[in-house]
C-alpha cells in the first residue's frame, strides 16, 4: 500500500515537472526577452492577452453570454501546453503563438494547428517538416492515416497530397524561423469514392 502511494506521488510529481518544463519552454520561446533589464517586453504579454480577448467571449469584446466561457481560450492554451509532453512540441506551440501575435494567423488557425501538434508524435512532425512537398504521396506510408485525420493530407486521383493546413503547420510552427512559401494551388481532390 505504501509503495502504491509513493508511485502515485512520483507520477504526479513527474506530470507537474513536465508541465512546468513545457510551460517554461513555451514562455521563453514565445516572447522577446530584454537581456539588459532581465524582463519580458511588456507589449508581447499584452498582445497575447489581446489576441485571446479578441477571439474569446468576454466583456471587452461586448460578450453578453455565459460567464463560464469568459476564459475559454486561456484555459485551452494552458491545456495545450500541458498536453505537449515534450519541450520540442512546446517550442512548436510557441512558434504558433509568435505567428498569432504578429497577426500572420488568427486564433482559429492557431488552435487548428495546435491540435495537429498535440496529436502527432515528434517524429511525425519532424518527418512532415522535412518531407512535405507538392508531389503525391503513396497511401502505404505509416503516417498517412494520422495526417489525414488531422486534415494534413487529402486523397487525390494519384494517391494523397499535402493540404494547405500541412504547409501552414510547417511555416508557422515547425520551421517558423525559415522563409517557407505556401503554394497557391494544390492538387485536385478525389471526388470518387
Amino acid at each position: 500500500m505504501v509503495y502504491t502511494r509513493r508511485c502515485k506521488k512520483a507520477a504526479i510529481h513527474d506530470q507537474r515537472r513536465n508541465f512546468f518544463e513545457c510551460l517554461e519552454t513555451y514562455i521563453l520561446c514565445s516572447y522577446r526577452y530584454n537581456e539588459e533589464t532581465n524582463q519580458f517586453e511588456s507589449e508581447n504579454l499584452q498582445s497575447l492577452a489581446e489576441a485571446l480577448a479578441d477571439a474569446s467571449p468576454n466583456t471587452e469584446a461586448n460578450y453578453e453570454g455565459r460567464p463560464d466561457k469568459l476564459n475559454e481560450y486561456a484555459k485551452r492554451l494552458i491545456k495545450l501546453i500541458d498536453d505537449c509532453g515534450t519541450k520540442q512540441k512546446a517550442r512548436y506551440i510557441a512558434s504558433l503563438t509568435r505567428a498569432l501575435l504578429s497577426k500572420q494567423i488568427d486564433t482559429q488557425k492557431f488552435f487548428q494547428l495546435s491540435r495537429c501538434i498535440r496529436n502527432l508524435t515528434e517524429e511525425d512532425l519532424l518527418f512532415l517538416s522535412e518531407n512535405i512537398d507538392q508531389r503525391n504521396v503513396s497511401g502505404e506510408n505509416d503516417y498517412v492515416a494520422d495526417y489525414r485525420a488531422l486534415g494534413l493530407l487529402y486523397e487525390t486521383n494519384n494517391g494523397f497530397s499535402y493540404s494547405k493546413r500541412a504547409f501552414e503547420l510547417r511555416k508557422y510552427a515547425l520551421c517558423y524561423e525559415k522563409q517557407i512559401a505556401i503554394p497557391e494551388s494544390f492538387s485536385k481532390r478525389n471526388t470518387h469514392r
